[in-house]
């Protein structure tokens, strides 16, 4: 049966086998910012001098990988800040877009509203003048129809009434002659 152990957990097996589970502590340790383990006594000095360099190395990879992440991170926020800056832009050009359609809208509307106004007026005004015309030419032109028809019928009835004067004149003339002639 076999059992499975964690990564970190090796078991001993005497001291070649400390020195090494006592490296993957620190190596685990120095990769971890926040713990850093001191070597034992028991440890030679040329292992507490590649312990050291690691620690160091990894410090500074980590300064490096923090100053590269604090780097990222500024570019991030500024990048979402632009972001969020063109958003807003654009939304506040899309409102005023919509905005001015609906002026533009509101406008054409009133304008075909006082179009239609204008064009009522124009008719009202064109009726009335319809109107006061017509009834100027029968003040105006009634009176000047009427004494023409009176003139025409008087001077009609005028030339037959000579005309009968004549004719009546005439068959007197005649009966005078005939009897003149008769006598």
């Amino acid at each position: 049966m076999v059992t499975l152990q964690a990564p970190d957990k090796v078991p001993e097996q005497g001291p070649a086998t400390s020195v090494a589970s006592w490296l993957k502590v620190v190596v685990r340790d120095t990769l971890s910012p926040f713990s850093l383990s001191l070597p034992s006594r028991h440890v030679s000095l040329l292992s507490q001098y590649f312990c050291f360099w690691k620690v160091q190395w990894d410090m500074l990879h980590s300064i490096h990988l923090s100053l590269q992440l604090y780097t990222d991170m500024f570019f991030y926020w500024a990048q979402n800040l632009l972001l969020g800056y063109m958003l807003l832009l654009l939304l506040l050009w899309e409102f005023s877009k919509k905005a001015q359609k609906c002026v533009q809208r509101q406008m054409l509307l009133s304008l075909r509203t006082l179009e239609r106004q204008l064009i009522t007026t124009q008719m009202l005004l064109k009726i009335c003048y319809f109107h006061l015309k017509s009834l100027l030419d029968l003040v105006t032109w009634g009176p000047a129809y009427l004494i023409a028809w009176v003139t025409c019928l008087v001077s009609w009835l005028l030339q037959a009434a000579f005309e009968h004067t004549v004719r009546v004149a005439g068959v007197e003339e005649e009966n005078k002659a005939l009897e003149v002639e008769q006598y």
